[in-house]
């Protein structure tokens, strides 16, 4: 399947008949973050009434929301008989918004992050925000 416009440029997924080997609507926002986190390690003492946590060591927790501007959509088609990749208007969003968790344990973080905002205008498909799980390793 892959994401197609009408006459009256509703966007609508497609079949095609024969093998896709890529297809998908990708969309760059420009995203700013806004957020707490709080770090659990232990407090150090840098001498003469210094004191710190490490900020790369420790059990830490983080909330943050966020909030992005629209760039630019790229529909990309590739398969039998099928190479495109269009810049059309796919009546995306032109604003992302959410909300982000964080559990890091030294250089080892478990996030959850979820859209609140519609990737599409209007509702155009139920149910497209996004929730995505993942995993960072810092180094």
């Amino acid at each position: 399947m892959y994401f197609a416009k009408d006459g009256n440029a509703d966007v609508f997924l497609a079949n095609y008949e024969k093998n896709l080997s890529k297809s998908k609507l990708r969309t760059g926002y420009i995203i700013v973050p806004l957020g707490l986190q709080y770090n659990f390690s232990k407090v150090k003492n840098a001498g003469m009434d210094i004191q710190y946590r490490d900020y790369n060591n420790g059990f830490k927790i983080g909330a943050n929301i966020y909030g992005g501007v629209k760039m630019a959509t790229n529909n990309i088609i590739k398969g039998d008989g099928i190479s495109d990749r269009g810049r059309e208007n796919y009546q995306v969003n032109p604003f992302i918004y959410g909300g982000q968790f964080t559990v890091s344990y030294d250089d080892f973080s478990i996030f959850v992050k979820k859209d609140f905002g519609n990737f599409f205008k209007d509702n155009k498909f139920e149910n497209d925000k996004a929730l995505v799980f993942g995993v960072a390793l810092w180094w």
